[in-house]
C-alpha cells in the first residue's frame, strides 16, 4: 500500500513538473536534462532500497542516470547498491569503467573500488588505488589516511609510519594527519608517542571528546598528574559535567589524595543522574580503606529505596565473605536474580560455596552455566577448573581449560590458566606456550609478564627481558606481593643484592605466609653475608612450606648455615 501510495504521489510530482515545456530557443544542453523523471526514479529507487528490493532499486537508478546522465549523487549509488547485492564483480568492472571515463570523480570512484578489494581480502590492489589517488592529488588527507591503516592491516606498520611521517614533514599541522598516526601509535602499544601526538592535536582543536580520550590513556599509563590536568580543563568548561567528575575522583585517589577525591564524589552525589552509581563508588571506597561500617550504611541506604540492588547486595555480600560469615553472604547472593546474570556475584556465590565445604553444588552451578551458551561467562571455566583440580581430577581441568580457548580464542586470562594448569601437571613447555600466547592477546596482561620473567629469572637467561617484563607487571599491578617477589628474584639473580633486599623484604611484608617468598629472601640475606636474618627467612620458610620436598630443601640451607 506505501509503495503505491508514493508511486502515485510521484506520478502527479512528474506531471506537475512537466506541464508546460519551454520553447526549444531558449533550452541549453543541461536544461534538456529531465530532471523530473531523473527524480521520479532516484526516489523510486530510494523507496525500494530501503525496503531491500535491491534489484528493482537498480533498475530504478539506472532510468534515473538515463534521464540525467550527470547525476553524480546517482552514480555513486550504483556501485554501492551493487555490494548490497554481493555483487562484488559487478561492481568491481562498473568503477573500473566509471574511473577511466570520469576523470573529474575518479577520486571518489577510487576509494569505492579500494573498499571492495578490502571485503575481498584483496589488500595489494587497494594499495595501488590508494596510490593512484596520491600520484594525482599529493595533499589528499583521506587517502594516506586509509593507506596508512591498510598498511597497519597488512601488518607493513613501517609503510604505515613512513607514510605518516613523509606527510607530516610537508604539513606538519595536519590534524587529520596527526590524531591518525597517534591512533595508530596506540593500537601498536607505542604509547609514549600516541600521547606526544595526541598532545599536539588538542593543541590544533581542542575537543572535550578527544581531551576525555587522552586522558584515558594517561591513566592506564599510570600517569596520572596528566590525565588530572585535562579533566581540570574539562570540568573549567563545564563545572557539572558528571563523567569528568568521576574520573577526576579516581585520578585523585590513585594519586593518594583521597580527602580530595572523596569531596569531589560527594559533591558530584548532590547533581548526579544517577545518585546511587556515586554511593556504590565511595562504598567500595570505604571497603579498600576498611571503614567498614560507613561502607555499610551506605549500602543498606541504598537497599532500603531498591530491595534487589545487585551491586548493593554483592556488596554486602562480599563483607560478610571477608567476615567470615559464609553463610550471610550465601543468603544475601542468593537474593540475586537471576545469579548467573552477574558474573562477579557467581564468582563470589562459588567462593562461598567453597568455603562451605559446599563443591558439589558449587560445580553442579557452574555446569550449568556453561551448559547455557547465551549467558555463559569465560570466567565459569577456570572457576571450574580449579574445583576438578581440587578434586585431584587434573585431566577434568585440563580439558575443560582446552575447551575454553578453542570457544574464546581471543581470551588471554583463560590462556593464562591453562597454562597455569600444565605447570601444575609438570609440563612447563607448554605452560610457556599458553602464557606467551596470552602475552601476544594482551601485551599487558600482567600475570603473564610476571610468569615468563619469573621462569627467565629462576632458570638465569633472559635476564635483562626478565627484568623488563616484571617491572611491567609491576606498574600493572602495584603492591602485588607475588610480582614483588619476582622482581626482587631477578635482581638477585642479575646479582644486584641491595635491590634484590629491598624488593623482598617488601614483598614479605604484604604476604607474610608465602614460603617461596621467605625462601628468596633467605638466599639474598645469604648472598649479603647476613646469616643471622638468612636462618630466620629459612626457618619462616621452613614452617610454612607444606610439602616435603620443599622442606627438605629448605632443611639443607638451614643446616650448612648452622654447622
Amino acid at each position: 500500500m506505501r509503495r503505491v501510495s508514493l508511486f502515485l504521489i510521484l506520478l502527479i510530482l512528474v506531471a506537475g513538473c512537466s506541464s508546460k515545456e519551454p520553447s526549444p530557443s531558449v533550452v541549453s544542453e543541461k536544461e534538456k536534462v529531465d530532471f523530473a523523471c531523473s527524480s521520479f526514479y532516484f526516489l523510486w529507487g530510494t523507496q525500494a532500497e530501503y525496503q531491500r528490493a535491491y534489484a528493482e532499486a537498480l533498475e530504478a537508478y539506472e532510468k534515473a542516470l538515463i534521464c540525467d546522465p550527470e547525476a553524480d549523487y546517482i552514480k555513486r549509488k550504483l556501485p554501492v547498491l551493487m555490494l548490497k547485492m554481493g555483487d562484488f564483480a559487478a561492481a568491481e568492472k562498473w568503477l573500473l569503467a566509471a574511473v577511466e571515463k570520469e576523470p573529474s570523480n575518479r577520486t571518489s570512484f577510487l576509494i569505492l573500488l579500494a573498499d571492495i578489494y578490502i571485503q575481498q581480502e584483496e589488500f595489494e590492489k587497494a594499495v595501488d588505488c590508494y596510490k593512484q589517488i596520491l600520484s594525482d592529488e599529493a595533499d589528499n588527507e583521506v587517502a594516506v589516511v586509509k593507506l596508512a591503516v591498510l598498511y597497519s592491516l597488512m601488518r607493513q606498520n613501517d609503510l604505515a609510519q613512513q607514510l605518516y611521517e613523509e606527510y607530516l614533514q610537508t604539513h606538519p599541522r595536519s590534524y587529520r594527519i596527526l590524531l591518525s598516526q597517534a591512533l595508530f601509535f596506540r593500537k601498536n602499544r607505542k604509547y609514549n608517542e600516541a600521547l606526544v601526538r595526541f598532545e599536539k592535536a588538542l593543541t590544533m582543536n581542542w575537543s572535550v571528546e578527544l581531551a576525555y580520550d587522552v586522558a584515558s590513556l594517561y591513566s592506564q599509563q599510570r600517569r596520572f598528574s596528566e590525565a588530572l590536568r585535562l579533566y581540570d580543563a574539562i570540568i573549567a568548561k563545564d563545572a557539572f559535567d558528571e563523567r569528568a567528575i568521576l574520573n577526576r575522583a579516581y585520578v585523585l585517589y590513585s594519586l593518594g589524595k583521597r580527602e580530595e577525591s572523596e569531596r569531589d564524589l560527594l559533591r558530584l552525589r548532590q547533581f548526579a543522574e544517577y545518585p546511587d552509581s556515586i554511593d556504590m563508588v565511595l562504598a567500595w571506597r570505604y571497603l579498600q580503606e576498611d571503614r567498614i561500617e560507613e561502607a555499610k550504611e551506605i549500602l543498606q541506604d541504598i537497599l532500603s529505596e531498591e530491595e534487589e540492588n545487585i551491586d548493593a547486595l554483592h556488596a554486602l555480600a562480599f563483607i560478610a565473605y571477608k567476615e567470615k560469615n559464609y553463610q550471610k553472604s550465601l543468603g544475601l547472593l542468593e537474593k540475586i536474580s537471576p545469579l548467573k546474570e552477574s558474573e562477579k556475584a557467581l564468582s563470589l556465590y562459588v567462593a562461598v560455596l567453597r568455603e562451605l565445604k559446599r563443591n558439589d553444588q558449587a560445580i553442579s552451578l557452574l555446569r550449568e552455566c556453561i551448559d547455557e551458551k547465551n549467558s555463559r561467562y569465560p570466567a565459569c571455566y577456570g572457576l571450574l577448573a580449579s574445583l576438578y583440580q581440587e578434586k585431584d581430577d587434573s585431566d577434568a581441568a585440563l580439558n575443560l581449560l582446552g575447551q575454553a580457548v578453542v570457544l574464546y580464542p581471543l581470551n588471554a586470562q583463560l590462556r593464562y590458566e591453562y597454562g597455569l594448569m600444565f605447570e601444575k601437571l609438570g609440563r612447563p613447555q607448554e605452560a610457556m606456550t599458553q602464557m606467551q600466547e596470552a602475552l601476544r592477546l594482551n601485551p599487558d596482561h600482567a600475570d603473564s609478564l610476571n610468569y615468563i620473567g619469573y621462569v627467565w629469572a629462576d632458570q638465569g637467561k633472559n635476564l635483562d627481558q626478565a627484568l623488563n617484563y616484571i617491572i611491567r607487571a609491576c606498574s600493572l599491578k602495584p603492591g602485588n606481593p607475588y610480582i614483588i617477589d619476582s622482581l626482587g628474584w631477578v635482581y638477585f639473580r642479575l646479582k644486584q643484592f641491595e635491590k634484590a633486599l629491598k624488593y623482598l623484604e617488601e614483598s614479605a611484608s604484604y604476604e607474610p605466609g608465602d614460603p617461596h617468598i621467605f625462601d628468596h629472601l633467605g638466599d639474598v640475606y645469604l648472598a649479603v653475608d647476613d646469616k643471622k636474618n638468612a636462618v630466620k627467612a629459612y626457618q619462616k620458610a621452613y614452617d610454612l612450606f607444606t610439602n616435603q620436598e620443599d622442606k627438605a630443601m629448605v632443611r639443607k640451607k638451614l643446616d650448612a648455615l648452622l654447622q
